[in-house]
């Protein structure tokens, strides 16, 4: 262990202090709770119990699958009548579309980044003095930035890095008058929470990496909190808990062998590199450390160039392998709804979307708001892993290609048998289980239960669990309005005692 201070402009900065933490067991667990004492007293722990005071529209993000590339009000309405109660929509619909959206329940906000700039005589998106606003460095040159690539990636433009300090300032022109037109209820600031810190030599905004923390740190709270929006951040920070609701990337870490940033598209295996394999996908090479701090605080998704199906076409199996990290982690799934990975439009493969949803998004509805209290590797592997959180909830995942026994009453079953990617889940307000059989393809058995879900699928075996008994598949799904929303597979024949599920609906 040891400290690395950088400097301030060249010099010593001020008084600086470091800290170290012994301990005689509990890991990386008892580590990041050490550090969440720390943030607490330095008042970077804001829970979503917090959050939902000055925006309840903050739950919406519970158990919201993060789209990009849907269509607008007509992807909504698909996706409601399938049984996707939440969800958080990308882009600009018409103004009278959003507002419906929003009506519908979900969370609609667009990319934003001002980061990069284009030299203009007025802000705007993208857009600003560049002389006046962009990075100076030590050297007296202007900071360049992103660059624009063709389909062969080669160079097509550059952008300038705009100064911290000029970026609240720049938000300030560009979002009200947009908030006049178009009802957003969600923003999402690229660039800002992911890049490491910088200093500006300009004499008009000089920063410190101090000053440009807090600099970004103000841009977060002004889209989060003055203007009230849900708001997201690129890959995000520790600084920036207190503002940001979601982060896009935190899930996947960051190691890429392809271009995930520009959307550039998995054409074979051999592209996936064995960091990637490695330290990317193998939870046996990862822990939710950020998840131990902050879970009850901010929801992490995966990144938009290698979200949860990105790699569908080329190694499905790594679909499975994410949804089931998603459980572990008690995080919710970001899916393209027909660019990359799964196609919405295609039948079979919406069926596999909204299986990443059930299957994820249901839990995620009941443990979002709740602290994450240990992590564990159940074997010398670490294949076979179990989270823990405050309200008593416990998933548990076999990632390995052995089967692992579960004997857990609360599941309410006789010993349970996990292969690959499969999971069981019991707590107080959530039961739910995915196994799958030995044989080749395998057949999934899915069962969940919420308040607010109850879904079964045995396949072609008959059933009979929690006052729900019949064949085939079928998914009751209770709506806002207080409605019962019941879909069934072709075929299925389905006894639903309600009251079973819902004492209050006796005799209904």
């Amino acid at each position: 262990p040891g400290f690395r201070w950088f400097p301030r402009k060249g010099a010593w900065g001020q008084s600086r202090r470091g800290r170290l933490a012994f301990f005689p067991q509990g890991g990386h667990v008892a580590a990041c709770k050490i550090y969440r004492d720390v943030a607490l007293q330095q008042g970077l722990v804001r829970t979503f119990s917090e959050k939902e005071k000055r925006k309840p529209s903050v739950r919406k993000l519970f158990g919201a699958v993060n789209w990009w590339g849907a269509s607008g009000l007509d992807f909504v309405r698909e996706a409601l009548a399938a049984g996707m109660t939440r969800g958080l929509l990308n882009g600009r619909p018409s103004p009278a579309d959003m507002a419906e959206i929003v009506r519908l329940g979900w969370l609609v906000g667009e990319y934003d980044n001002y980061e990069d700039i284009d030299d203009s005589p007025s802000i705007g998106r993208a857009k600003a003095p560049v002389a006046e606003h962009a990075v100076v460095q030590a050297d007296g040159t202007l900071m360049t930035t992103w660059i624009t690539r063709d389909k062969d990636m080669k160079p097509v433009h550059t952008y300038m890095k705009q100064c911290t300090a000029m970026m609240t300032v720049c938000a300030r022109a560009i979002v009200p008058p947009l908030l006049a037109t178009y009802p957003f209820n969600t923003r999402f600031l690229d660039v800002t929470p992911a890049t490491s810190l910088k200093e500006c030599y300009s004499p008009v905004h000089p920063v410190t990496r101090e000053q440009d923390q807090e600099c970004r740190a103000q841009l977060c709270a002004y889209v989060g909190d003055e203007l009230g929006l849900v708001a997201g951040g690129e890959h995000g920070r520790f600084w920036d808990v207190p503002y940001l609701d979601y982060h896009e990337g935190m899930m996947g870490g960051g190691v890429y062998s392809w271009a995930a940033g520009y959307l550039v598209d998995v054409a074979n295996r051999d592209e996936l590199s064995a960091d990637y394999l490695k330290y990317g996908i193998d939870p046996a090479y990862r822990a939710p450390l950020f998840e131990l701090v902050f879970h009850d605080c901010v929801v992490n998704y995966w990144y938009w160039g290698a979200c949860n199906d990105y790699l569908h076409q080329v190694a499905p199996e790594i679909t499975d392998r994410k949804t089931a990290m998603n459980v572990l982690y008690g995080t919710p799934p970001m899916m393209w709804a027909g660019n990359h990975g799964l196609r919405w439009q295609v039948p079979e493969e919406r069926e596999a979307m909204m299986t990443i949803y059930r299957n994820v998004c249901k839990l995620h509805e009941v443990i979002a708001d709740q602290d994450m209290l240990s992590h564990a590797f159940l074997t010398p592997e670490r294949d076979v892993q179990k989270t823990t959180f405050a309200d008593g909830t416990t998933c548990l995942v076999n990632f390995g290609d052995t089967p692992y026994g579960v004997n857990e009453t609360a599941l309410g079953t006789e010993e349970m048998i996990l292969r690959r990617d499969d999971f069981a889940v019991w707590g107080p307000r959530v039961r739910q289980w995915r196994v799958s059989s030995s044989a080749t393809p395998p057949t999934i058995e899915t069962f969940i239960r919420t308040d607010t879900c109850l879904f079964v699928d045995m396949g072609s075996r008959e059933f009979d669990i929690d006052g729900i008994a019949g064949r085939g598949r079928v998914w009751a799904n209770r709506l806002s309005s207080g409605q019962l929303q019941i879909t069934l597979s072709a075929g299925a024949r389905v006894r639903l005692d309600l009251a079973a599920w819902d004492p209050s609906w006796r005799g209904e």
